[in-house]
């Protein structure tokens, strides 16, 4: 199912190398731009691959794509695992986006991020 979107990106500096990251949660911390840890908040998607010190575009609102890190299903809310993937979300956890479709480890879905504080599961 195709989605239209115009997303709401905002660009940051990575604090690591984040080339192999594309799709995970990210976080802006005193490093820069780094990956979400589990069940933490995320500020929002990264859209590209930037390096060490490049700018990297970060989705926090419209619709975005994620990487699962576990079985994701339609309509549930996710958080993050410690990788930045999206994992279901539990109680206590934070909640980082809706996934459109259903996800399986290593796959990659559409989602609607919540990074402008979404609620805890």
């Amino acid at each position: 199912m195709g989605y239209g979107n115009s997303g709401n990106d905002v660009s940051l500096v990575a604090g690591a190398d984040l080339t192999t990251h594309q799709y995970k949660m990210v976080r802006f911390a005193s490093t820069n731009l780094q990956l979400c840890g589990a069940g933490l908040k995320a500020h929002g998607i990264l859209q590209d691959k930037p390096d060490d010190t490049e700018v990297g575009a970060v989705r926090r609102g419209g619709i975005s794509q994620v990487v699962c890190g576990g079985d994701v299903s339609k309509g549930s809310e996710f958080t993050s695992d410690s990788a930045g993937r999206a994992v279901e979300a539990t109680s206590g956890d934070e909640i980082n986006g809706v996934a459109l479709e259903a996800g399986t480890v290593g796959g990659i879905i559409p989602c609607l991020p919540m990074a402008q504080g979404g609620p805890t599961a």
